[in-house]
Formats: structure tokens, C-alpha cells, sequence
């Protein structure tokens, strides 16, 4: 992805090309049925349950994820993330003992 990334900036290939930024769990809020979460990480590390990394694609609702029956929704305190177009994805992936958060932007 990174490698892409560079050769589509370096040719000037805006459309396809996305800038990453990473983001501090505690940039994060996580709501389930309007009302926020206090365990981000917990929630989070049961969302990639054995997986080293997740995906949460941006829809109308925002980025949307579910565990089990439950369904969750990851906001960012810094980003006004509604335009789909702009804010496509998220990747959530282990990093040590903690987690790594990946917001993709796409240029505009």
C-alpha cells in the first residue's frame, strides 16, 4: 500500500492515492446505541478477537463494526470524517501490547 502510494504521489495520481494519518486511541470515541464506551481498547482488541489487523469502512452511519449481535461505531474527536469519499477506511492492528489506528484520507 505504501509503495503505491509513493509512485501515484510521485506521478501526480491524487485520486488514488491516500494520506495516512495515525491516530491515538485517545483521539477516538466508540459509541453502541448513541451512547459512548469507556473501554475503547477492550472493545477494540475484541473486535480483532485472533486477526492481526481489521478493516472499518465508512458508510452513511460512519464507520461501522460489529461484535457479535453488537454494533459499535468508531468516531474521531479531530476529523469531521461524514464525506465518505474523503474519509473511505480505518485499519485497526496490533502493535505490541496496544493497538494501532489508521485513518485514511483520500487528497481532495
Amino acid at each position: 500500500m505504501g509503495i503505491i502510494n509513493n509512485l501515484n504521489s510521485f506521478f501526480g495520481n491524487y485520486k488514488d492515492t491516500f494520506y495516512i494519518e495515525k491516530i491515538s486511541i485517545d483521539e477516538i470515541s466508540i459509541t453502541k446505541d448513541g451512547k459512548i464506551i469507556p473501554d475503547k481498547l477492550d472493545i477494540l482488541q475484541n473486535f480483532l478477537y485472533e486477526q492481526e489487523e481489521r478493516t472499518i469502512l465508512n458508510t452513511s452511519e460512519g464507520f461501522v463494526f460489529h461484535i457479535g449481535g453488537d454494533s459499535y461505531v468508531v468516531d474521531f474527536d479531530d476529523y469531521l470524517t461524514k464525506n465518505i469519499n474523503l474519509y473511505p477506511k480505518v485499519t485497526i492492528s496490533r502493535k505490541g501490547t496496544g493497538l494501532e489506528i489508521k485513518l485514511f484520507m483520500r487528497h481532495d
